[in-house]
């Protein structure tokens, strides 16, 4: 049964809300970076459209520590309930792969970001 609008934005707004951005070298759950100043950051999402299909996005800038030695290669990112451990919510891949290497510092713009209901 497809949701209506009101239960779109319901739904979307209490997954979404006070929720950690991750990175990793593979599709999540696993293979998350750790460690060399790695750590999930704090991601604040809002409707920017809808209904159908409803869109929320990134509202400010994320961005990650520098890091302080090799992440390896970022193929993918997860949205979680906890800064550490929790559950993960959803996930998607990067457009592009990309290696972090020493002082390197991932981020990404605000808006860049989007979770849907297509």
């Amino acid at each position: 049964m497809p949701l209506a609008a009101t239960g779109e934005t319901t739904v979307l707004t209490a997954l979404l809300a006070s929720r950690f951005l991750s990175l990793h070298t593979a599709a999540p759950p696993t293979s998350e970076v750790s460690g060399s100043g790695y750590a999930r950051q704090a991601v604040t999402f809002a409707q920017t459209s809808g209904p159908d299909p409803t869109v929320y996005k990134n509202t400010a800038l994320v961005t990650f520590p520098t890091a302080t030695g090799a992440w390896g290669t970022i193929t993918h990112f997860g949205i979680w309930t906890a800064a550490s451990g929790g559950s993960l919510l959803a996930y998607n891949s990067v457009t592009t792969p990309k290696p972090v290497a020493v002082d390197d510092i991932v981020r990404w713009e605000a808006n860049a970001l989007s979770v849907d209901t297509t």
